[in-house]
Formats: C-alpha cells, sequence, structure tokens
C-alpha cells in the first residue's frame, strides 16, 4: 500500500513503477469493487471424456422431460449410454445454450427446480448464455418429447 493507500501492481516488462488498481463505490452498499477490463479469455475450456486423450467435439444434449444437468446429459452423449461415469465440464467464463431450430417443443432452462414447465424457455432456434461456469449447476428439460440442446462452455 502507498501512502495514499491505494493498490498497485507492476506487470513484468513494463518498467518497475506500480500502477494504483482503481475500483468503484456501490451507492447503496458502501463496498468498493475492484475495477476490470473483460479481456476474453485464450481457449476453449477443455472437455473430456474418458475414451478420448486429445479434445473432444461439441456434443450435442438430449434433453427430455425429465430435468438433467448438462454434465449427466453430456456423460451420455460422449459415452453412448445413460449407465456411465458423469463427465464434468467445467467452462473457463459461461455456457452458451441453443436449441436446435428442428426442435418442435419447449425446452426449459434452470437450476434443480427445472421441469418441463417451470424455466427459463428456449424455443427452437433460441440460444441463451449463463454466466455459470459448472455444467453440474444448470439443468434442462424439454416441455414434451426429446428435444436437442446444443452448448458451447466457454
Amino acid at each position: 500500500m502507498g501512502r495514499d493507500d491505494s493498490m498497485k501492481v507492476r506487470v513484468a516488462g513494463f518498467g518497475t513503477a506500480g500502477v494504483p488498481v482503481t475500483g468503484v463505490l456501490e451507492s447503496f452498499s458502501g463496498h468498493a469493487k475492484l475495477k476490470v477490463f473483460d479481456t476474453g479469455v485464450e481457449d476453449w475450456a477443455p472437455v473430456r471424456d474418458d475414451t478420448n486423450t486429445g479434445p473432444v467435439a461439441f456434443f450435442s444434449l438430449t434433453a427430455n422431460t425429465d430435468a438433467r444437468n448438462i454434465d449427466d446429459m453430456f456423460s451420455d452423449a460422449a459415452t453412448s449410454g445413460t449407465t456411465n461415469d458423469i463427465l464434468p465440464i467445467v467452462a473457463q467464463r459461461s455456457f452458451l445454450l441453443k436449441a436446435d431450430p428442428a426442435n418442435t417443443a419447449l425446452i426449459r432452462i434452470g437450476n434443480s427446480a427445472t421441469t418441463g414447465s417451470n424455466g427459463f424457455p428456449l424455443s427452437a432456434g433460441e440460444s441463451l448464455t449463463l454466466e455459470i461456469i459448472r455444467g453440474s449447476a444448470i439443468f434442462a428439460a424439454s416441455a414434451s418429447g426429446t428435444q436437442t440442446l446444443h452448448f458451447l462452455a466457454i
């Protein structure tokens, strides 16, 4: 901390002087928040399956009327079965979900309380970005039948 009580950082290759870290004050709470710039991520989030040693393709997920999380649906697609170990997906930043344009019913997205009639609705062709990084926290269920849900872990 400097004499002015500011926090400073130094970056290798940019001299030895510290640069103050700035923030903003929330008027309703009096708490300070760090002021940051969104720099994006360098690569796709690593997605794995236990039968492949290299990068894994992004599989289409199958949503039915029983709500399941993204990890569970991905595990079925990646190993071609339903009695498999769960393969966790951890995104670096967010998940992008898209209902297949050929779907004939809504897909509902939400938490573990999601059902085919309760949750954020995605019609055929619609997409949703969630700044949630664990596939186990995102649940999906179709309003009827079997529908296709595409995802990108970003």
